[in-house]
């Protein structure tokens, strides 16, 4: 019990999961961002990718333009999920410290991160592996801060 006392009211777990809020509330917007697939973020690195407008490609495919948009939006979907399993697991079980959530949060925040930047980094949208990797950052902070309390709990 008093091992628990020390971790509520230790500042690198009061930093780490205010950080791992922030980190889940990004994961909500990009989900958004995502699953309304604004055509300012995903047309000009379609064009690069491909050497092709998007308005010429809809055009010419438009089931395939929609595949594509689909895509997107489910990319969203899964951001909004991630995001809001991060939102959850910070308000509760990682404020308190429990070593479970620390494990959680590292696998449901870096897997999406890895498929999202490389991702970006094939497509060659630099903002987008930019982003991936302030995010990581961001991960990392909020994990590392309170590592040590958290994992050398009994």
């Amino acid at each position: 019990m008093l091992r628990q006392n020390i971790a509520l009211t230790s500042r690198p777990l009061s930093y780490g999961w205010k950080v791992m809020l922030v980190l889940g509330i990004l994961y909500i917007l990009s989900g958004l961002m995502y699953m309304a697939a604004i055509p300012m973020v995903f047309v000009p690195s379609f064009e690069t990718f491909t050497g092709q407008t998007w308005v010429k490609f809809s055009a010419s495919s438009p089931r395939l333009a929609d595949l594509y948009v689909m895509y997107l939006q489910w990319a969203g979907v899964i951001f909004l999920a991630v995001g809001a399993a991060v939102c959850s697991m910070s308000l509760r079980p990682y404020r308190k410290g429990e070593r479970w959530s620390w494990y959680s949060l590292l696998i449901v925040g870096i897997v999406p991160l890895i498929g999202t930047i490389s991702f970006d980094w094939r497509l060659g949208e630099m903002t987008g592996v930019g982003l991936g990797l302030i995010y990581l950052i961001l991960l990392v902070i909020a994990l590392m801060l309170p590592a040590k309390i958290i994992l050398s709990k009994k």
